[in-house]
Formats: C-alpha cells, sequence, structure tokens
C-alpha cells in the first residue's frame, strides 16, 4: 500500500497533463518495478539517469527521501518539458534534452542508471553509450542497468510486441534508430565488463501484478 501511495503521488504532479498521457505515464509507473529497482541506489551522491523520459524515476526517489542530486537527461524535447513542469516545485533535479554522449565531461558523477533504455540502441550505440558513462563516473561509482531480458519467453513475446507498437507505431518513445535491440542480462553483463566495468550482481525482478514484463537489472562497478 505504501508503495503505491508513491506511485500515485508521482502521478498527481502530472494532473496538468491530458487524462491520455497520464494513463501512459501510470501504466508505466504500475508495470516497472521502480521501488524494488530504487533499493540497489544509494541515498547520497549524484545520480545521472540517462533515458529519464518524463523524470519519473527522480520523482520517485525524492518520495523516497533521497538526497541525491540528479541530472536527467533524453533526447524527447517533449518529455523532458513535460518533467521539468512536474518537477518545477522539487529542488537537486536537472533535465536537458539529448543525449550522454552530448554531455559535458567535466561534470562527475557517483551512480548512473539506465532503465529501459538500452533496447533501443543498435549494439555500436550501446557501447558509444556505455563508453560515455564511463567517463562520465567517478572511480568505483555505480552503473545500474535495468532492462526487459530477451529470453525465450511468452513475457518476451508480450513485451516485444507492446513496443512494437509503442516505438513504431503509435510513437510515444522517441528513437533515432528502426529496430528493436533487445539483450538478456548476460550480454549486457558482458557489454559491460568489455567497457571498464565489473559486475556485481544480476537479479530478476519482480514484475508487478498483472503485468507481464521479464525484468532484470544488472549492477556494475566503475574500474579503477
Amino acid at each position: 500500500m505504501q508503495l503505491n501511495l508513491l506511485k500515485f503521488k508521482v502521478l498527481s504532479n502530472f494532473a496538468f497533463l491530458p487524462w491520455v498521457k497520464r494513463s501512459f505515464i501510470f501504466l508505466r509507473l504500475a508495470s516497472c518495478p521502480f521501488m524494488e529497482l530504487i533499493t540497489y541506489l544509494p541515498k547520497k551522491g549524484k545520480l545521472l539517469d540517462v533515458g529519464t523520459g518524463f523524470g519519473l524515476l527522480p520523482l520517485l526517489l525524492k518520495q523516497h527521501n533521497s538526497q541525491l542530486q540528479i541530472i536527467g537527461i533524453d533526447p524527447d524535447a517533449e518529455r523532458i518539458k513535460l518533467a521539468r513542469q512536474a518537477n518545477q516545485n522539487l529542488s537537486n533535479f536537472q533535465f536537458q534534452v539529448g543525449t550522454v554522449l552530448d554531455l559535458d565531461l567535466r561534470q562527475t558523477f557517483t551512480v548512473a542508471t539506465l532503465v529501459d533504455v538500452l533496447y533501443l540502441l543498435p549494439q555500436s550505440e550501446k557501447i558509444k553509450t556505455i563508453q560515455a558513462v564511463y567517463r562520465l563516473l567517478e572511480p568505483n561509482s555505480l552503473l545500474v542497468i535495468k532492462i526487459n531480458d530477451k529470453s525465450f519467453s511468452l513475457s518476451y513475446f508480450f513485451t516485444w510486441l507492446q513496443e512494437k507498437m509503442t516505438v513504431q507505431i503509435f510513437k510515444e518513445t522517441t528513437t533515432n534508430f528502426p529496430g528493436l535491440y533487445f539483450e538478456n542480462a548476460a550480454e549486457v553483463s558482458e557489454l559491460l565488463e568489455n567497457n571498464g566495468f565489473q559486475v556485481q550482481k544480476r537479479v530478476k525482478l519482480k514484475t508487478p501484478f498483472p503485468f507481464f514484463h521479464p525484468h532484470w537489472l544488472v549492477v556494475a562497478q566503475k574500474k579503477n
């Protein structure tokens, strides 16, 4: 009940939106195990949320009494505009239009998150993104990646179908690339290990009822 209350508090920040857009945000909050993900993040420091979208993770962290300073970045200018509007009364948040490749390398972070981002990027772009995050993180900092695991299952098929409609038919999610590029947790781990990170754990997250998405979390630390 407490976790659901936090999500409804976050949703209330978007009361200025029409109900159709709010419904999309509600489904995102309801279907993604954000609160379990948050338990793997530190309470303090400076967080970079890559592909922040509407800024849902920063809002949930704030409701969860996190003291993190947060910069969220996303290529979708409209979503960043809405994230700023929803977060306008909250401190320690910044939202920028662009990709992680656009960030000033003089900035450094103690933790970075990519929540359902990698599936939008072909392999060459995944590598560029992870390398850019690596350069922005301080030594021994954490990188936390949430994916929908590409496994041979009915859950994955329905997830792929949903994203096919959301990304390529209804254009609800911004991407510069034509396909969907899902990976499994082992492939993400290999990507990280090949680009300066040491994987600490791979965790299967609990799928909120009544949804079906095969959520996995990969937690890695930047090597010195």
